[in-house]
C-alpha cells in the first residue's frame, strides 16, 4: 500500500489516504524476493499529485490526484 499522509496544520497528521493498495501482480516467478510497492516517488504538477512507483523490476504505476480532491478528504 502506498498511502499519503495530510495534516491541515502541518503537525497533526490525522488523514492518510490511499493511493495503491495490494500488492503487484507477480508475472515471472523466478527471483522474486519479495512483493510490494517500495520507492515512490512524488510530485506536483498541474494541479495534480502525481505518485510513480515500480509495481515489478520491469513495471512502473502511475497515480495521479487533484489537489483539490486532497483537500476534501
Amino acid at each position: 500500500m502506498i498511502a499519503i499522509s495530510l495534516a491541515r496544520d502541518g503537525l497533526n497528521f490525522r488523514r492518510s489516504p490511499a493511493t495503491r493498495l495490494g500488492a503487484p501482480e507477480i508475472r515471472n516467478e523466478c527471483r522474486v524476493k519479495s512483493t510490494g510497492r517500495r520507492y515512490p516517488h512524488f510530485g506536483v504538477a498541474g494541479g495534480r499529485l502525481w505518485v510513480i512507483h515500480p509495481a515489478t523490476k520491469v513495471d512502473t504505476e502511475v497515480a495521479r490526484v487533484p489537489i483539490l480532491e486532497l483537500h476534501e478528504i
